[in-house]
């Protein structure tokens, strides 16, 4: 099997360190990526974005059928396919967009990401930074990952209160 190098394709070793220089097998990557995606609630949106990246590329490199990469990987990882079709989206975002948005709270934001990939597509690079930096800057306040739980069971207006047992 060809030997890969852990660094992705937007410039960050699977672990996180650019300096890594080891060498793996296309399997073996996939295998290390398969078990970070697995265990990953600390992965951030863009973080698993890249490892997805980092899995197809390696997965196309082994010459598999490019049609079954989702569903390979949500058998593997116990990602579903829909949440894996969004994340594939955000590989999209040009490597400089990657640089601005790491460690932001944008990171975090799959549907902010997903929106972001979509519209600078098909933009220049430098309209698709800018766009990048007023986002970063005018962050929504909520959006389905920071929806406050407590805003969301609040009781509509004409309601004047719930019966004792199913107040929260």
């Amino acid at each position: 099997s060809a030997l890969i190098s852990t660094t992705s394709t937007n410039g960050v070793a699977a672990n996180g360190h650019t300096e890594d220089h080891k060498k793996f097998t296309n399997t073996e990557v996939i295998e290390r990526i398969d078990a970070r995606l697995k265990g990953g609630d600390w992965l951030d949106e863009l973080e698993r974005a890249d490892l997805l990246a980092q899995r197809e590329q390696c997965y196309r490199a082994l010459g598999a059928n490019p049609n079954d990469f989702i569903k390979d990987t949500a058998e593997k990882t116990g990602i579903t396919r829909s949440v894996l079709q969004r994340v594939r989206r955000i590989t999209k975002l040009p490597g400089e967009v990657w640089g601005l948005l790491r460690g932001t709270k944008v990171a975090d934001r799959q549907d902010l990401l997903v929106q972001l990939a979509d519209r600078t597509s098909t933009m220049d690079m430098e309209t698709a930074l800018a766009a990048t930096r007023h986002l970063i800057e005018n962050l929504p306040a909520h959006g389905p990952r920071s929806t406050p739980k407590k805003a969301a069971l609040q009781a509509p207006a004409e309601v004047e209160e719930a019966p004792a047992q199913l107040r929260i």
